[in-house]
């Protein structure tokens, strides 16, 4: 796993949505996220790092659901042309 893509994203998430102290930033225990690189760009920008406890997939069930119910409800089947019309 690269670390690039990763920090690609929270910079694009971050150009988007602004950067706000105290921002619960959660994620499973990829080495990506645990990399020092990506923990200095959190702490750098006043996120709070939470992850998944170890071999708990368990962790992320509520919020996998919720993402589930969110794309079958809401977005599933639309087409977007570009992200001004999400």
């Amino acid at each position: 796993m690269e670390t690039s893509l990763c920090m690609a994203a929270l910079q694009s998430a971050m150009d988007v949505r602004g950067a706000n102290q105290g921002t619960l930033h959660h994620s499973d225990r990829g080495s990506q996220y645990a990399s020092i690189a990506y923990r200095a760009a959190l702490l750098e920008n006043g996120f709070v790092q939470s992850m998944s406890r170890k071999a708990n997939c368990w962790d992320n069930a509520v919020a996998e659901s919720f993402f589930g119910t969110l794309e079958q409800e809401l977005v599933q089947g639309l087409v977007y042309r570009s992200l001004d019309d999400s």
